[in-house]
């Protein structure tokens, strides 16, 4: 497992009321100062309400329950495509830390975690959540900590107060009986302050329940 330091990103708007979409123009970013090696996706989940999207949010907002009865969130942010890059582009070694760790966990929700995350898939707004989520790409993340001056992070909590930092998610691995789930996050507060964790959960009487997680990185 490897100490990870993920740079800031963000969005636009003085609230965390959802704001209008605008989508930045290779002019508006600017040159980054870095190559983003993960391609935007190039689909979205269909129209119709398939079994996996169904489970995959309810397993989200499980997830975000988990943030939001930490402190008084006032919105939840996310990156609008999914990703497991630190743990699809990890050695052995990471990958026999999360088995050891997670030791309950099917190999079947394993495998299909393996091979869902393969490509990053955009995330649609359709969260049932108590606060608003915002869903923001990596090209207004550039914009805001790469091709404008000052503090990003403090221009990111100075737009949404309240907010718990920037998270990413990956897609779920199930098995399949819809009943088991794994599911990656990583949550970036601050230049120094960031967790990505893998959660492992159970479904039971209708209900998505966290059974066991395990930390992937920190910085």
């Amino acid at each position: 497992m490897r100490n990870c330091l993920t740079v800031g990103f963000l969005l636009l708007s003085a609230s965390c009321a959802i704001p209008p979409r605008r989508a930045p123009s290779r002019a508006d970013v600017g040159a980054p100062s870095f190559t983003d090696p993960y391609p935007m996706p190039s689909a979205t989940l269909t129209p119709a309400v398939s079994i996996r999207q169904r489970e995959e949010y309810a397993v989200y907002e499980t997830i975000l329950g988990k943030f939001f009865e930490a402190g008084a969130l006032r919105c939840i942010v996310l990156k609008d495509f999914t990703t497991a890059r630190h743990l699809i582009e990890e050695d052995s070694a990471t990958l026999d830390y999360v088995r050891e760790n997670l030791p309950e966990m099917p190999q079947d929700v394993w495998s299909d975690f393996i091979s869902r995350n393969q490509t990053p898939v955009a995330l649609k707004p359709v969260f049932h959540f108590a606060v608003p989520i915002v869903l923001i790409s990596q090209e207004e993340i550039n914009r805001i900590f790469f091709a404008q001056e000052g503090d990003g992070w403090k221009g990111f909590y100075d737009m949404y107060p309240g907010a718990q930092g920037i998270m990413d998610v990956s897609q779920a691995g199930f098995n399949p009986e819809w009943d088991r789930a794994l599911v990656y996050t990583g949550d970036q507060s601050h230049y120094l302050a960031g967790i990505g964790l893998l959660y492992y959960l159970e479904k039971a009487g209708g209900n998505w329940n966290i059974r066991n997680s395990v930390m992937v990185w920190i910085s």
